[in-house]
């Protein structure tokens, strides 16, 4: 990962984060919450593939543990799986198909949920596994659904732009 792509995620998850612990924390539906930093780890992820989702999922789980209240690395594992197999998918289908990236965000919501709940019961934490599955996650896979076409494309935008950044001769 370049400097300057590790800059915009380091800045961009902390910003996710923030809001997300804060603002978003305040706003329900059926007890969820959307997952902006999940939502964008998959939509940079598809952007820009395998290795950078490596990078991409630990820096936005190391990040958001730092602001979350749940033990150190659940967030991190999870968004490192995900965002790590997200990543092998082909980036190229993925432009041209509107539908897979919502495929996408429905199969990594429901992959992070439930290896967050996991890794909480390991670490000896109550898990209300009922309310979880049966009402938080497809709660949670609807948010995520709703936000996945708008960061998606604003990713694929920022993408374009700091490839013709890149492409542009110095002076």
């Amino acid at each position: 990962m370049t400097g300057h792509k590790l800059l915009l995620a380091v800045t961009t998850f902390t910003a996710l984060a923030l809001g997300q612990s804060t603002l978003l924390n305040q706003l329900s539906l059926w007890g969820a919450k959307p997952d902006l930093v999940l939502v964008t780890v998959v939509s940079w992820s598809l952007v820009w593939g395998g290795r950078e989702a490596l990078y991409l999922g630990l820096t936005a789980g190391i990040i958001l543990d730092l602001f979350s209240g749940l033990p150190f690395g659940s967030s991190t594992l999870p968004l490192l799986l995900v965002s790590s197999a997200v990543g092998l998918l082909e980036v190229n289908v993925f432009r041209t198909n509107f539908l897979l990236p919502l495929a996408a965000i429905f199969g990594a919501t429901i992959g992070h949920h439930l290896l967050s709940l996991a890794l909480l019961k390991v670490v000896g934490w109550p898990v209300p596994w009922t309310q979880a599955v049966t009402r938080i996650l497809p709660s949670t896979v609807l948010l995520n659904g709703l936000a996945m076409p708008f960061i998606y494309e604003l990713t694929r935008r920022l993408s374009r732009l700091g490839q013709m950044e890149a492409n542009e001769p110095s002076r």
